[in-house]
């Protein structure tokens, strides 16, 4: 979880949050959040949600599976999200399979701008049900 370590740290000190400011607002104590930012304690998934939510980063971002940084919903199969907080501006399209299979992939404006076309023009398969 060493990425997470310095995913942590980056959030905390690009919001000018002090280890015991943060420590205040995830109501754990400074030595916690100084502990997790050195990778010497793992946090509970409680805390990893506690942290996303206060930061508004997706858990895979703090993990370091992603590197873009802003929550995208995921809603039924499919969600495109501009992506515009902590990393270069990009659109981040993601697919998921009924298997709890995913992929996802990050594509140019226009690329999106085709993307919701076409979504657009495609049927929606709950009609069909």
């Amino acid at each position: 979880m060493a990425k997470f370590g310095e995913r942590l740290r980056h959030l905390r000190t690009a919001h000018e949050l002090s280890q015991m400011d943060l420590a205040k607002q995830l109501k754990t104590s400074k030595s916690s959040v100084n502990m997790y930012e050195r990778c010497e304690r793992e946090p509970s998934l409680e805390m990893l949600e506690k942290i996303a939510d206060f930061f508004n980063v997706d858990l895979d971002y703090l993990l370091g599976k992603s590197d873009c940084s802003n929550k995208h919903s995921l809603t039924n199969t499919l969600t495109g999200h501009n992506v515009n907080s902590g990393t270069p501006n990009c659109n981040l399209i993601r697919i998921a399979g009924r298997d709890g299979s995913y992929r996802e992939k990050v594509i140019t404006d226009e690329q999106m701008a085709r993307f919701w076309s076409m979504l657009d023009e495609m049927d929606d398969a709950s009609d069909d049900l």
